[in-house]
Order: C-alpha cells, then structure tokens, then sequence
C-alpha cells in the first residue's frame, strides 16, 4: 500500500523539511498555498495529490530554508517539524554540509552524522506514528563547480542510506535519477552542480512519487544529441 494511501483518503499533513532545494522561494506569509509551497518539487508534489485527493484536510506544508544544513534543521526541528504534527515528513538534506566542507577542506560526515542522527531520533520520539521520507542529497558535476563537492556529497549520500534502514524510512534514490538522465549536459537539470532547474525538480517529483506513492508520472530523459 501506499505510504500516502491514508492521507489522500482521510486527509492529514505531509510536510517537506530541508534547504534552498525544498524551499525553492517559498512565501510563507501567503495565503495561497500555491505560494507557500515555493517554486520546486513541493509544489509539483503537494499539488498533484491535493488535486487527485480532492480534499481541502490534506495539508501540505513547505519549511524548507535556503542555506540550511542539518544542524540547522536540528535547530528549528521542534518549532518547524514537530510543533505542526505531521503524518509524514519528507527530509532532504546534506548538500550544504558537503558544499561547506568542499570549501573548507573538512570531513562533513562527523558533524553531520551527529546532526541528523539525533534529528531523526527526535522525530520518532515525538512523533512515533509518522512516517519518514529520505531523500539522497545529489550533485552534478558542473563546469566551473568545485569538483571537491562530489566525494563529501556522497559520504554524506551513504550515512542518508543507513539511516533510512536503521529507521525504517523510505529513500528515495535522487542521485541514480539524475545520473540516469545529466548525459553531456548536466546543466540542464542542475545548473550550478547543486540547485536543480525546473526540469530537475520535476525528475524530484517524478521521481518521489514514484518511489513514496506508486503514482507514475511521465519519466525525465535524457537530453536529445541536438541540445
């Protein structure tokens, strides 16, 4: 069954938590919840199950904030995750961690293991009937982007993995995804290495529905030799 079944049939609060990725220029004081959601893979997600659900107590909330790593997220998880009681919480992030120690030359994986660790522990200890969504953190490589990213990107990539069988969460595979489709342009879907462009956040949406509610949208391909 489909770990959003539930919600699309009795309603409930699905909530995105992570970075400038989630947040994608979300504006939280709006009342359109179009708005609220941002500009990414949030909208296209909350808005296609809201619209085959067709109910008005199915809340989907965006509290992504741009810079953010997982301490970050630590932080402000009771106040921006646990106060709003969710059904379910989709996390993605990690990206950050590995771009601050691409640039300072650091292993990311202890601080960050530490912060998202005792992230998730603090999630299930409050909220024990939710259910957790993992999402990999990804890059690209991107002409002009430090190629230093990419280890730490996957350090971190794994310790996601462990964590979604160590906590029974669902992970949802977002590097395998784009790496299916970069080819010779892997500008098209991420245009600095790190934030996906629209065409890349549809392959996130695609992608998490596919893996998170069995709903199939049409797949992303790869780019045509006529770029």
């Amino acid at each position: 069954m489909s770990i959003l079944t539930p919600l699309l049939t009795t309603g409930g609060t699905l909530l995105f938590q992570g970075d400038s990725i989630t947040n994608a220029f979300r504006k939280p004081e709006e009342l359109n919840d179009c708005y609220r959601l941002g500009s990414g893979f949030p909208l296209i997600i909350g808005g296609l199950l809201r619209a085959i659900s067709g109910r008005a107590d199915l809340s989907i909330i965006n509290r992504g904030i741009a810079g953010h790593n997982a301490a970050d997220v630590l932080a402000r998880s009771h106040r921006d995750t646990i106060e709003s009681r969710p059904d379910v919480v989709s996390l993605l992030i990690g990206v950050n961690d590995a771009n601050q120690a691409a640039h300072g030359n650091f292993d990311p994986l202890p601080a960050f293991a530490k912060a998202y660790d005792r992230l998730l522990f603090e999630l299930r200890a409050a909220l024990p009937n939710c259910r957790l969504i993992l999402c990999e953190p990804f890059s690209l490589p991107v002409p002009g982007f430090p190629a230093s990213l990419h280890p730490h990107c996957a350090t971190i990539r794994e310790h996601v993995r462990l964590s979604a069988k160590l906590n029974q969460a669902t992970l949802v595979p977002l590097q395998a995804a784009f790496d299916a489709v970069a080819g010779d342009h892997p500008e098209f879907w991420i245009y600095d290495g790190i934030h996906p462009t629209a065409a890349g956040h549809w392959l996130i949406a695609q992608t998490w529905l596919a893996t998170v509610a069995g709903i199939h949208l049409p797949p992303a391909v790869g780019l045509s030799k006529h770029f």
